[in-house]
């Protein structure tokens, strides 16, 4: 992200945005505010969303008098983003000349439903052929894997000798509506697997 900031004023005929050497000025009316609109001005400029940008400060007097409504100063705040993004194409350089993040690699699972690819922008994102998630194609494998592990989390972990326990196996999960999930323990991977009946 890169950082700016703004300076919010009101000038002759209107009010004035500016962020460096550019600038955006509005026509309107100076009405004064019941309240501080102070405030909710920062608030409203601050608002950089999906941009390359964000606002280190917004710059407003004070005692700034008058009344503002939300949306113009939405439009003020586009208008103006897209004048120093314009001017300023440095900023989208600065931003391609970072260092390029490692991003590990993503697990590879034995079931492609795993991945729980559920429509085809998902399958295009990830290189699918196709969307592949249980609840679309079904599978013979765990509908899910997970870390935790209800025999370790009430103190029967078998790699623990200590609490080793002769449990009565099957173990399962039995949801309120009668469905019912065996589970299945991958104690190599520290690992329980849970199965559609």
């Amino acid at each position: 992200k890169i950082s700016v900031v703004f300076t919010f004023e009101a000038v002759d005929g209107g009010y004035r945005l500016r962020c460096g050497d550019s600038e955006v000025t509005i026509a309107s009316d100076h009405l004064l505010a019941q309240k501080s609109q102070r405030e909710n001005i920062i608030r409203q400029l601050s608002k950089l969303g999906n941009t390359v940008y964000t606002c280190e400060r917004v710059e407003v007097a004070d005692d700034f008098p008058y009344f503002i409504p939300s949306s113009v100063l939405a439009v003020m705040r586009r208008q103006l983003v897209e004048q120093i993004s314009l001017e300023s194409p440095e900023s989208l350089e600065s931003l391609e000349n970072l260092e390029t993040l490692e991003i590990p690699e993503a697990p590879a699972y034995p079931y492609d439903y795993l991945y729980n690819i559920a429509n085809r922008e998902a399958a295009a994102f990830y290189g699918a052929d196709a969307p592949s998630a249980y609840e679309l194609r079904g599978g013979d494998g765990p509908i899910m894997q997970c870390r935790h592990c209800i025999r370790y989390a009430l103190g029967y972990c078998l790699k623990n000798p200590a609490t080793r326990h002769q449990w009565r196996e099957p173990l399962s999960l039995r949801l309120s509506d009668g469905r019912v999930f065996p589970l299945e323990f991958d104690c190599r991977h520290c690992q329980m697997n849970v199965y559609a009946k």
